[in-house]
């Protein structure tokens, strides 16, 4: 239901797995891919962070479908394309993203997971690693806060120190916004995101909550939904409601709330349909071990 508009979708919402005229029920789109590619990289170096090697994987992702569940990719954002052709013409992977205004879409945040999860296990520093891997495709100071801060905020909630969501967000932004601070070139731009930072910002009616592919809009939208509901399935169904950059919001949410609530809270009907779930698992499990 990617960029169907929220009016479409509470006409028909979404309530389950499904399948389109494109695709069958299970299928996962360029976050889930660009995810792995990731992890795969990292696997193999055992967490030494080999940009050349994750890029070179996003090379072959939309060159040769690389893990993507059906052999083609699908679904790849502009500033993302532009930076991995950048790569295959020989630009080196931290100066492959774009640098403008326009190129704040979510494309690095909707894979900054495996950033997280490296150095909150002391594989490298927070700050680091979310800026080098946001550089592989965007290189622009308000995406590096969009991915820091919601790379505090799963960090936060992986500590299970905050007892309740809406605290794990809490702290987790003023953890973030602590060592923002500490990169002048970075100031300007957590005044962008001043609404994340209100008290009742989960308050916000939906009617005013955008759900676009711009980095802002996007974590907006994805912290509204897992502060909105009280399970993994409630908020992710949620974020796919939304309508607008669907995959990427319900991506970016399914990753908090299923860190917060447990596997076990993920609908087993789901995982039964996803597609090659053996493989996900394997590598997961790979990436498990490596950390």
């Amino acid at each position: 239901v990617e960029y169907l508009s929220r009016t479409q979708l509470r006409a028909m919402p979404v309530t389950g797995m499904e399948s389109t005229d494109d695709y069958p029920a299970g299928t996962w789109s360029d976050d889930t891919s660009l995810i792995l590619c990731e992890i795969e990289a990292l696997n193999r170096r055992a967490c030494h962070v080999d940009y050349e090697t994750i890029m070179k994987n996003f090379s072959r992702w939309i060159l040769d479908g690389f893990l993507t569940p059906w052999g083609t990719a699908f679904g790849i954002g502009r500033t993302t394309k532009k930076a991995v052709l950048r790569f295959m013409e020989g630009t080196p992977p931290l100066i492959c993203g774009g640098i403008t205004e326009r190129d704040n879409g979510d494309g690095s945040l909707m894979r900054m997971m495996p950033a997280a999860f490296l150095s909150y296990y002391g594989h490298e520093d927070v700050m680091t690693a979310v800026m080098n891997f946001s550089s592989l495709t965007h290189r622009h100071p308000r995406s590096y806060v969009g991915s820091a801060l919601y790379v505090f905020i799963l960090q936060e909630i992986m500590t299970g120190e905050s007892e309740t969501p809406f605290a794990a967000v809490k702290n987790g932004l003023k953890k973030a916004s602590e060592r923002i601070l500490e990169y002048p070139e970075l100031h300007a731009e957590l005044s962008h995101y001043a609404r994340l930072m209100q008290d009742d910002f989960y308050q916000t009616p939906e009617e005013q909550i955008n759900s676009t592919g711009y980095v802002v809009d996007c974590l907006e939208a994805v912290i509204w939904c897992f502060l909105g509901a009280k399970d993994y399935w409630g908020s992710v169904l949620k974020a796919v409601n939304l309508g607008g950059d669907t995959d990427t919001i319900a991506a970016l949410t399914g990753c908090l709330a299923g860190t917060y609530y447990g596997y076990d809270a993920i609908p087993e009907q789901w995982l039964g349909e996803l597609a090659k779930r053996d493989m996900i698992a394997k590598l997961c499990e790979n990436f498990a071990s490596v950390l």
